[in-house]
């Protein structure tokens, strides 16, 4: 599964609630065999493989979008570098960071994991922890809250509804 599919949909499993969400766990399921398959032989490689070519343009182009401040191009830029290299701790961080600040809260988690799978002793590895538990509560949250709304108001944009009631 693509990077691209993975992200429209938490897109909108957003928009169309349990049912979306339980969809989304299922392809994240299948994402994480498939990023676990090549974990394990690249932790064993004493030399770490080089990225190859197509993912480093797509690093670039991500790169470039971020610097543009147009961080939905700078997410798909990632997924693609990610697609093909998913080894790349780098772009694993650097996804989950900007999908944290997007609010994609499922897969700010789901990459800073694979982060942390990457590189459990990084500098960084405390703080990376510390955003998967801000992330995962931000989203228990909002799925407590989506329990609690009727099926009819779920991914509506609650602050247009609450602009027009006023």
């Amino acid at each position: 599964m693509s990077q691209g599919t993975l992200l429209e949909s938490l897109i909108s499993s957003a928009q169309i609630g349990l049912n979306g969400r339980q969809q989304v766990k299922a392809q994240y399921d299948a994402h994480y065999q498939q990023f676990e398959a090549q974990l394990k032989p690249w932790r064993d490689a004493a030399a770490k493989p080089a990225m190859p070519e197509a993912a480093c343009e797509h690093q670039v182009l991500a790169e470039y979008a971020f610097k543009d401040k147009d961080e939905e191009k700078a997410i798909r830029g990632y997924m693609a570098a990610l697609d093909i290299f998913p080894t790349w701790p780098e772009g694993q961080f650097n996804l989950a960071t900007l999908a944290g600040e997007k609010r994609y809260h499922e897969l700010a988690v789901m990459h800073m994991k694979e982060y942390l799978e990457l590189a459990p002793d990084s500098p960084d590895a405390q703080a990376a922890r510390d955003s998967v538990i801000i992330w995962s509560d931000k989203l228990s949250t909002l799925l407590a809250n989506e329990e609690n709304v009727p099926l009819s108001q779920q991914g509506k944009n609650t602050l247009s509804t609450t602009a027009k009631s006023k």
